[in-house]
């Protein structure tokens, strides 16, 4: 069984939620839709829609674990790359400056969703 899809992303849009939790608490969610064109699956059997659906879970679920995995490891490099300070500077002023945010950053939950969409498939459209 092959295990690879080679796509293009054709359009891309990405919310990111800080909130801040009933405990004062600050909490970051991701959600990131992705358009894509999948170029290459082996099998190519994209032209049943159940094929085309099961692919876009699976996507949907690998790149959703991908995701978190790299926010852990900036996390846990206490880099704050998303700017994610800035947003808890700009819309939560007083809990700012009563905070160490290199401190505090490494602990905030941070979670990523990523939803797949294929909208066409192969080279030739």
């Amino acid at each position: 069984m092959y295990d690879y899809v080679t796509v293009d992303v054709e359009k891309m849009t990405r919310q990111l939620k800080v909130t801040k939790t009933n405990d004062g608490d600050f909490e970051v969610n991701i959600e990131l839709v992705l358009k894509i064109d999948a170029n290459e699956y082996p099998g190519y059997h994209l032209y049943i829609r159940d094929t085309v659906k099961k692919l876009n879970t699976d996507l949907s679920q690998q790149l959703t674990r991908e995701a978190n995995d790299v926010l852990d490891k900036i996390k846990e490099a206490n880099c704050d790359y998303l700017a994610i300070g800035r947003r808890v500077q700009a819309h939560h002023y007083s809990d700012w400056r009563n905070m160490e945010w290199k401190e505090m950053y490494p602990n905030i939950q941070m979670k990523a969703n990523v939803k797949v969409e294929i909208i066409t498939h192969g080279i030739i459209n």
